[in-house]
């Protein structure tokens, strides 16, 4: 019994990591934002689309069904706000032929708040759950498609106890 379980576990990692990919990508990102949560001038404004750049390493291992991890930088601006930020957190996606890949994460990570004139910057914890379609158009290139984030950001100042953002990204990803 013992010796089957270790002849299976050589012949399976192995062909597990063999078909391992990474990919580097990047994306426009637009963010619904709610400027009321923080101080600053911009506390009478209701809501905010801020937009900018996003870029992500992640990995992912498997056949039709793939697990792995997810990197990503996000550099977002608009009405005198910007919002970076930096989450990691792993990956779920199943590979389907006629769709494309249809993938689901969960991100963990911080994000600093810079109000505008840059008199006010604030620190938060970023928690976000992210569902997504990518489509290959080449052998080594995928077009997201489209991806939806759903955060809850928490403050480390307590300028807000929780806020809400709903993020929209479409980019290119190229595998290796």
């Amino acid at each position: 019994m013992r010796r089957s379980l270790v002849l299976f576990v050589v012949l399976f990692l192995p062909a597990t990591f063999a078909h391992a990919q990474f990919a580097i990508g990047a994306a426009f990102t637009s963010q619904h934002i709610t400027l009321d949560q923080y101080p600053g001038p911009s506390a009478q404004q209701n809501s905010s689309w801020i937009y900018g750049p996003s870029f992500f390493f992640q990995g992912e291992a498997g056949h039709v069904v793939k697990f792995g991890f997810d990197t990503r930088i996000s550099l977002l601006n608009g009405n005198g706000v910007s919002v970076n930020s930096l989450t990691i957190g792993p990956r779920l996606g199943v590979h389907t032929p006629i769709i494309g890949k249809i993938y689901g994460e969960f991100l963990l990570g911080g994000m600093g708040v810079r109000q505008p004139g840059g008199t006010t910057h604030t620190g938060h914890i970023d928690n976000a759950y992210v569902v997504g379609l990518d489509h290959t158009i080449a052998p080594r290139l995928d077009w997201r498609v489209i991806e939806y984030s759903y955060s809850r950001i928490f403050s480390f100042n307590g300028y807000a106890n929780e806020d809400y953002r709903h993020q929209f990204s479409t980019g290119v990803l190229f595998r290796f």
